[in-house]
C-alpha cells in the first residue's frame, strides 16, 4: 500500500523599510512562527504592520505597543472558533492599552493577517493597506479609514460617485479610525476567510507604499518570478527613485503563497 503524504502549503517572505524623508521610522511590524512549518500548521502564520501616526507623539512606542498586543494575543487564540473575530477582539485590546498608556496624545493604524489552513484572515484600523496580487490583478482587500474615501462613500449613497472628492480637501488624509482612540467604531475584517491559492502574494504595507506605488509598479515588482524578499527590494527601489517630497515612513512585508 502506497504511503500518503499529506499537502501543505508553504510561505516566502520578505519585508521592506524605510524612514523617507521623515525624521525617524515610527513604524513597526512582525511575524509570528515565519520560517517554522511544524508551528504553521498548528497555529498559522501571522504579520501585522503597524504605522505610527506622526502628527501625534511617541508615534513609535504605539505603533510597538500594538504589536506587541496583537503577537502575544495570537498563540492563545482558539483555533476553532473564528480567527477573524479573535484578531478583532485583539485589535480592541491593542486600542485599549494604547489609550490607557497615551490618552488620545499618540496612535498607529494597525493591518494584521493569519494565513491557517491555506485560508486567510485579516482585520485592519486605520488607512494602512493589504493587497491580494492574483493572475496579475491587484486587489485592495481593505478599505481606508480616512476622511478621503468617508467622503467618498458619502457621495455613493447621495448618487453621485465623484472619484475626485475628497482630495481637494486638507485633511483628506486624516484618519476615521485609529488604535489608541477612545473607542474604535469599525475594525474592517472579513468575516468569510479567503481559500488561499497558488502564487498569490499577501502585501501587508503602512501608507508610505499603499498610498505611493499603482497596481502597475507592484506587478513589476514582483515580474520575473521574483522571491519576496527581491520583490520587496524592488519596491524600496521604486520609493527611492520617485524622490517625493514628504515620503512617509515606508513598511512592507509580503507573503508568497506556494504549493
Amino acid at each position: 500500500m502506497s504511503k500518503r503524504y499529506e499537502h501543505i502549503m508553504s510561505y516566502n517572505i520578505g519585508c521592506v523599510q524605510g524612514v523617507g524623508s521623515r525624521p525617524y521610522q515610527e513604524d513597526s511590524y512582525g511575524f509570528v512562527n515565519a520560517g517554522d512549518v511544524t508551528l504553521i500548521k498548528q497555529y498559522g502564520l501571522f504579520a501585522v504592520v503597524a504605522d505610527g501616526i506622526g502628527g501625534l507623539r511617541n508615534g513609535k512606542e504605539a505603533s510597538t505597543l500594538a504589536l506587541n498586543v496583537l503577537r502575544t494575543d495570537f498563540m492563545r487564540y482558539d483555533r476553532k472558533v473564528h480567527l477573524g473575530m479573535q484578531l478583532a477582539q485583539s485589535i480592541h485590546r491593542a486600542n485599549d492599552q494604547v489609550y490607557q498608556a497615551y490618552q488620545q496624545e499618540s496612535g498607529s493604524t494597525v493591518v494584521a493577517a493569519i494565513l491557517y489552513q491555506e485560508k486567510l484572515y485579516f482585520a485592519s484600523v486605520g488607512d494602512s493597506t493589504i493587497w491580494l496580487v492574483r493572475k496579475n490583478e491587484v486587489i485592495r482587500l481593505n478599505e481606508p479609514q480616512n476622511l478621503r474615501f468617508r467622503l467618498y462613500l458619502e457621495t455613493i449613497r447621495n448618487n453621485s460617485a465623484d472619484p475626485d472628492e475628497g482630495r481637494n480637501d486638507p485633511q483628506e488624509h486624516s484618519l476615521t479610525e485609529y488604535v489608541g482612540s477612545e473607542t474604535i467604531h469599525a475594525v474592517d475584517m472579513n468575516y468569510r476567510p479567503l481559500s488561499l491559492k497558488n502564487e498569490d502574494v499577501i502585501i501587508l504595507c503602512s501608507d508610505g507604499i499603499g498610498d505611493v506605488l499603482t497596481d502597475q509598479e507592484v506587478l513589476y515588482c514582483l515580474a520575473g518570478g521574483r522571491n519576496a524578499n527581491q520583490a520587496c527590494a524592488m519596491m524600496d527601489s521604486l520609493i527611492s527613485n520617485k524622490k517625493r517630497r514628504g515620503q512617509d515612513n515606508y513598511t512592507a512585508v509580503m507573503i508568497r503563497c506556494l504549493t
